[in-house]
């Protein structure tokens, strides 16, 4: 398409700065003149046309004639090199940039579309040419080119928009946007209030990002236009006002009282997207509510929810809605959380919503009100036997987290254990160990849960019963197989939850006593604490372990005896028989052992003076286990 250059010329966009004056042709550049350098673009090598190109450089705008030259060779690499030269050299470099954008050579032209592109501002008396160019093959290259001279092509994008053909007006608009600030939104913003902008007008002003705060005033004079497609476009654009002003968030408080239903609407997600001033928006959204059009009071509930906790205010109307069937205030009412509780009958009837990701978010409110939530339990439970995998994992993590009462969540709980879903079965496992002493119900069902074929789910059945602590005694069988199991991490699990059982885990004792022996730290470990935990009837397990033959297992066997108090009263002989071992570790254990026990080891006070006459550098480790035996 052509553009009437002159109506460019009036507007001062089409005139260029003067060639600079021929150089001293006697100019050297390593000896060379420019013409000798210029004779090296016909060597046959493209690598050495190329460092030809770079040693132009050196002579400033006098080799423009060569680097346009060197610009039609297609060595590799060669046109590149002269784009990075000429667009160093700026605004000298426009005149020629221009003449190339007027032939017909694809190639070169494209390089000069690139070449200005490069320059970003400087480039601004090219944008004569380069808008003629819009309607062309090549016209969103140009227009690319535009948008890095930025804000200088805006006047001559103006002209265009208000008085170029269909396809330029088109291409302004969408350059336009892409240079934002708030000529370019002015420019759009007035177009579209002329009264027959074209559709590329509105979708332009929608596209901006972010419209400059100056720019407001403009655009509620403009809300005053009859056309309601218009409207629409203002209201999205004061949406997007950054930062928002009590200005622009009140005129679009103001729109939703407009008789277009679409304009109701957009002001709502405006409002929406500005999230700001909630004095303004959050009681206009409210009265919003009660629209007598479905979409527009949907659209406001959506559109609150970006204000979180202060939106409570709206909760009543909210409830309302979901009663109604309003998918989109269940999810605002997730945002406002604890302060919505008055809604959860209401997000109760929502768990049975028909689309998924509507219950799912009525499961995710509820969690986040929390525990105000509780008395949602028993839907909750009763939603754990639904046939959608997806609706019970929510159920299940949801129970836990309202803290609901648990004669409803134990029993539900037990049930999920039994689960299809591997990973229902284990947050079933979870839930209970975090509910402590008070699933102690579900012990039958955690019993069984240790058989499980998943590793996991026997994991967290263990963790449930050691949270449960001596009321699970009756899982102290299954318990005791599991120390034996092929996976490390049930094999700990199991042995915690036996100590945490304590006395009543007695019958595990043979099981426990070898794995004090065991490779592993961490499980020697735990089971030296269960059988510390079991107390006196572990005993003579441990004197038995002073005796083994892994030093290791000795030192350790002297440690957890030494925890265990008055119950270790049977054992004193033995660990003082271990101030006598072969190993320095044991030794030292055995007597801070002595010493931990205090007056228990009464006994043994005789074999630690002699222990410290013996062994000089322990002597005072020694002496400090006679003084706590003795309390003195």
């Amino acid at each position: 398409m052509a553009i009437a250059l002159a109506t460019l010329l009036v507007l001062g966009l089409a005139t260029t700065p003067a060639l600079a004056a021929e150089p001293d042709i006697a100019q050297l550049y390593e000896g060379r003149t420019l013409s000798e350098w210029g004779q090296d673009l016909n060597d046959l090598s493209p690598n050495v046309r190329r460092e030809t190109v770079r040693a132009l450089a050196h002579f400033g705008p006098a080799a423009l004639p060569f680097l346009m030259r060197a610009a039609r060779d297609n060595g590799p690499g060669v046109q590149t090199e002269v784009a990075t030269v000429v667009s160093r050299m700026g605004l000298v470099a426009v005149p020629a940039l221009v003449d190339a954008l007027g032939e017909p050579d694809t190639a070169m032209q494209h390089f000069a579309i690139t070449t200005l592109s490069a320059m970003g501002p400087e480039a601004k008396d090219a944008v004569p040419a380069l808008l003629q160019m819009l309607g062309s093959p090549r016209g969103a290259m140009a227009g690319d080119a535009l948008v890095k001279i930025g804000a200088a092509a805006v006047p001559a994008l103006r002209e265009v928009l208000n008085h170029g053909p269909p396809a330029a007006r088109a291409a302004a608009a969408g350059v336009l946007r892409q240079i934002g600030g708030r000529e370019a939104a002015q420019a759009l913003l007035d177009r579209l209030v002329a009264g027959d902008a074209p559709s590329d007008v509105m979708v332009a002003l929608n596209g901006m990002s972010v419209v400059d705060a100056a720019l407001t005033p403009t655009l509620i004079r403009a809300l005053s236009t009859s056309k309601a497609s218009a409207r629409v476009q203002i209201i999205r654009a004061l949406g997007r006002v950054t930062p928002a002003t009590v200005e622009s968030v009140g005129a679009l408080a103001n729109a939703l009282h407009d008789p277009e239903r679409d304009v109701r609407m957009s002001a709502a997600f405006a409002l929406g997207d500005a999230h700001a001033q909630p004095h303004l928006a959050v009681p206009a959204l409210t009265r919003a509510l009660d629209d007598p059009d479905h979409e527009v009071r949907s659209s406001a509930a959506f559109a609150l929810r970006p204000y979180g906790r202060a939106a409570a205010p709206a909760v009543p109307r909210l409830a309302a809605l979901v009663r109604a069937g309003v998918s989109s205030a269940v999810f605002t009412l997730e945002a406002i959380g604890p302060e919505a509780r008055s809604a959860v009958p209401e997000l109760i009837t929502a768990l049975d919503f028909p689309v998924q990701v509507d219950a799912l978010a009525a499961f995710r409110a509820l969690r986040a009100i929390g525990p105000g939530a509780s008395a949602a339990g028993p839907a909750l439970a009763r939603a754990l036997g639904k046939s959608d995998p997806t609706i019970r994992r929510q159920a299940l993590i949801t129970l836990v987290a309202v803290r609901a009462d648990a004669k409803v969540t134990v029993p539900a709980l037990a049930r999920a254990l039994t689960d299809t879903v591997p990973d229902i079965r284990e947050g079933a496992g979870r839930g209970l160990a975090d509910l402590g002493p008070a699933a102690t119900p579900a012990v039958p069902a955690l019993t069984r849960a240790l058989g499980d074929a998943t590793p996991s789910v026997r994991v967290e059945a263990s963790r449930a019963l050691q949270a449960i602590g001596p009321g699970a005694k009756a899982a102290v069988p299954a318990l005791t197989q599991n120390v034996g199991d092929v996976t490390p991490a049930v094999r700990r699990a199991s042995i915690a939850a036996l100590v945490a059982i304590g006395a009543a885990a007695a019958p595990a004792i043979p099981t426990l006593a070898p794995l004090l022996d065991d490779r592993d730290d961490v499980t020697a470990a735990a089971a030296a604490a269960a059988l510390a935990g079991i107390g006196a009837p572990s005993v003579p397990a441990l004197q038995s372990a002073l005796r083994a033959v892994n030093s290791r297992t000795r030192e350790l066997a002297v440690a957890t005896l030494g925890r265990m108090g008055p119950a270790a009263r049977p054992a004193v002989g033995a660990l003082a028989a271990r101030l006598g071992d072969d190993d320095a570790r044991v030794r030292m254990a055995a007597v801070d052992a002595l010493g931990a026990l205090g007056p228990t080891a009464a006994t043994a006070v005789p074999a630690l003076r002699a222990f410290a006459a013996s062994e000089p550098d322990l002597a005072d480790r020694a002496h400090a286990a006679i003084r706590a035996i003795q309390k003195r």
